[in-house]
C-alpha cells in the first residue's frame, strides 16, 4: 500500500536561499562586500568577524556548475586542456574549469579578494585546489595546517585533543592578524561570537532532521535532503539559515507525525554514499523507480549533529568545554573552534578506513536499511577511502551492497546504460519490480 505524500512547503525557501547565496556572491564587490573562496570543511565562522562578506565555496560550486550541462562540459575540457588529470576532485575540475574560462551559471568567474583553507591530508586535491586559484588569479591565500596524527579508529585522545585545540588556536589569531593587514579591515569579535553560535544551532536542527529520516516511512528521500543541504552549507552561520533549518526541522517532525513520505513506495530502505552524481541525477531516479527510498548518507549527515563519545554519529550539546554557554571573548570562541573540529566535527574525523566500516554498519542498522548503494565517483581520493572496507563489512553481515562508478560531475565519467543495468539487477536480486 502507498504511502501519503505531499510537496515540502519549505522546499521553496531553499530553493530562494540557495539563489540568493549566489546572487550575494556575484554582487559582493559591488556592495562593498568581501568576497572569499575556499573548501566547505574549514572554519567559515571565522570568517564573518571581518564584517560584510560572502563564501565562495569551492564545493557547492562545483555542484551548480554541473547543474548547467553545457557550462559542466565545458569546465571540463578546460580543466583537461591545462594539464589536470580525471583524477583529479570532480568538485575542483568544475571549479578550476569554470575560472579557466572565466564563465559561470551567471556570468563572469567571481574573483575572490582572497582565499583561504585547511590543509589536511584526507584529499591531495584539497590541499592544491585554492593554490591554484591564487596563482592563476593573483589572490591572496593562506592555509592553516590542520593536524592528521590520528589512530586507524579516527579518535584523538584527550591530551591530544588538548594540544592540537592549542596548535588550531594560534592558527586562528595568526590568520586574522593577518586578514586585517590585506583587507585593511579592524575585525569584530562579536560578529565571531554571533557566527559560532548560529552554527552550532544549525548542526543540531540539522542533525535532527538527519535523525528523523530513521522513521517508516522516511519523511525525506535523498534527493531532496541534498538540495535541502544547500542553504545549510551556505548560511550556516547566519540568522537566516537557523530560522530556515528551525522551520525544516519543525515541518518535517509533522511529516513523521502524520506518515507523511518522501516517496509514495518505499519498499526497501538503503544507505547511498558518497557524494551524489550531480551530473547525472536521472542514476537516483532510477533506482527510486523500484520503490527503493533512499533514507539516508554519511556526507548528507556530515553536515549535522557530531561525533559522541562513543564514536557513533549522533547530536552533541554545543560549548561543552564552556559549560554549555556561547563564548564571551575571541579566546574562548576559537578555542571552542579548534576543539569541536579536533573532536566532535564528522568531517574532518570520517577519513579512516575503520571510520567508514563502523559508520556503515551503524547507519545501515539505525536508518533500517535493507542494503547499500554506493557512488564511486573518479577523482574523488578521500571520500572513496574504505569503501571497500565497508562493503565487505556489511557483506559479512549479509547486507546486500551496489558499487557503480560515475562522477558527481563530468558526464563523460558516466556510463549510463551500464549503471542502470547494475541497478536493475541489483534490485532484482532483491525482489523489487519496478512500480
Amino acid at each position: 500500500m502507498p504511502y501519503p505524500t505531499k510537496p515540502l512547503e519549505c522546499f521553496s525557501l531553499a530553493k530562494e536561499l540557495r539563489a540568493r547565496h549566489y546572487r550575494d556572491i556575484m554582487a559582493a564587490r559591488e556592495q562593498g562586500k568581501l568576497l572569499v573562496s575556499g573548501g566547505v570543511v574549514g572554519p567559515w565562522e571565522l570568517l564573518e568577524g571581518f564584517g560584510p562578506i560572502e563564501f565562495f565555496e569551492g564545493e557547492p560550486y562545483g555542484a551548480a556548475v554541473a547543474a548547467e550541462p553545457e557550462l559542466a562540459a565545458a569546465s571540463n575540457e578546460a580543466t583537461d586542456a591545462h594539464g589536470y588529470g580525471r583524477d583529479v576532485c570532480p568538485y575542483a575540475r568544475s571549479y578550476w574549469g569554470s575560472m579557466f574560462l572565466n564563465r559561470s551559471p551567471w556570468g563572469a568567474f567571481p574573483r575572490p579578494d582572497f582565499a583561504v583553507q585547511y590543509h589536511h591530508s584526507h584529499c591531495g586535491t584539497n590541499d592544491k585546489w585554492f593554490r591554484v586559484l591564487s596563482e592563476h588569479l593573483g589572490v591572496p591565500y593562506y592555509v592553516m595546517d590542520y593536524p592528521r596524527l590520528r589512530p586507524a579508529d579516527g579518535a584523538l585522545t584527550d591530551a591530544q585533543v588538548e594540544r592540537y585545540t592549542g596548535y588550531l588556536t594560534v592558527q586562528y589569531h595568526q590568520f586574522i592578524e593577518w586578514a586585517e593587514k590585506v583587507t585593511d579591515r579592524k575585525y569584530d569579535d562579536g560578529r565571531l561570537i554571533q557566527a559560532l553560535v548560529h552554527k552550532r544551532r544549525s548542526q543540531q536542527l540539522w542533525g535532527e532532521i538527519c535523525r528523523m529520516q530513521q522513521a517508516v516511512p522516511a519523511p525525506l528521500n535523498l534527493r531532496t535532503l541534498y538540495a535541502l543541504m544547500a542553504p545549510r552549507v551556505s548560511w550556516g552561520t547566519r540568522a537566516e539559515g537557523v530560522s530556515y533549518l528551525a522551520q525544516l526541522r519543525d515541518e518535517v517532525e509533522s511529516r513523521v507525525a502524520g506518515g507523511i513520505a518522501g516517496q509514495a513506495e518505499e519498499r526497501g530502505r538503503f544507505l547511498h554514499d558518497f557524494v551524489a552524481p550531480y551530473i547525472a541525477m536521472d542514476i537516483m531516479k532510477h533506482i527510486e523507480s523500484y520503490g527503493a527510498a533512499l533514507v539516508v548518507s554519511l556526507y548528507v549527515c556530515n553536515w549535522g549533529g557530531g561525533i559522541q563519545d562513543d564514536g557513533q554519529w549522533g547530536l552533541v550539546p554545543a560549548f561543552e568545554t564552556l559549560g554549555g554557554r556561547p563564548p564571551r571573548d575571541r579566546e574562548e570562541a576559537l578555542r571552542d573552534i579548534a576543539h569541536w573540529d579536533l573532536k566532535r566535527d564528522c568531517w574532518l574525523r570520517m577519513f579512516s578506513c575503520q571510520v567508514k566500516v563502523d559508520t556503515a554498519i551503524e547507519f545501515v542498522e539505525r536508518w533500517k536499511c535493507n542494503g547499500a548503494i554506493y557512488h564511486l565517483n573518479r577523482g574523488d581520493v578521500g571520500g572513496m577511502l574504505g569503501i571497500l572496507n565497508a562493503r565487505l563489512a556489511l557483506k559479512e553481515r549479509g547486507i546486500p551492497t551496489l558499487l557503480y562508478e560515475a562522477s558527481a560531475t563530468d558526464r563523460r565519467d558516466v556510463d549510463i546504460v551500464k549503471v542502470k543495468d547494475q541497478i536493475d539487477a541489483y534490485m532484482e536480486s532483491l525482489g523489487l519490480r519496478k512500480l
